[in-house]
């Protein structure tokens, strides 16, 4: 690999507003958050960009405080993560072969043995889809 070549990595949030905080009220979204085929969708286009990776973060909280408050948040939209991320790896790695699948995970909701063990049978699960591997 040469040194100056550049690495995409896709950075995304599972919810109705993405990275667009104002973007459901837009007339022409479409933003299928709930729908499979919407991240698989996200995946192909991704790999036939060249991307490297995609890397879906975790939040478990509402993240924007705004002038002492959350009334801005929750009146006009913002970032905000809803789904899990991890099963939503799973949905993706069954329409790619190169891109590289990251989340974060957390340990405050969850015993980290159970995380471990999720992310173990998802690595396995993609070691065995993925020819020449073992």
């Amino acid at each position: 690999m040469r040194r100056d070549m550049m690495h995409l990595v896709a950075f995304l949030l599972s919810g109705p507003t993405s990275h667009h905080h104002g973007m459901w009220r837009h007339p022409e979204t479409e933003n299928r958050f709930l729908e499979p085929d919407f991240y698989e969708h996200i995946a192909r286009v991704l790999e036939l960009g060249k991307f490297d990776a995609l890397f879906f973060a975790d939040v478990l909280s509402i993240s924007d405080f705004y002038k002492g408050n959350f009334d801005t948040i929750l009146g006009r939209g913002g970032q905000m993560g809803l789904l899990d991320p991890v099963p939503l790896i799973a949905i993706v790695s069954r329409v790619t072969q190169r891109l590289g699948l990251g989340v974060t995970v957390s340990t405050s909701f969850e015993p980290a043995y159970q995380l471990a063990r999720n992310l173990a049978t998802l690595d396995c699960s993609a070691r065995d889809a993925s020819p020449g591997m073992s």
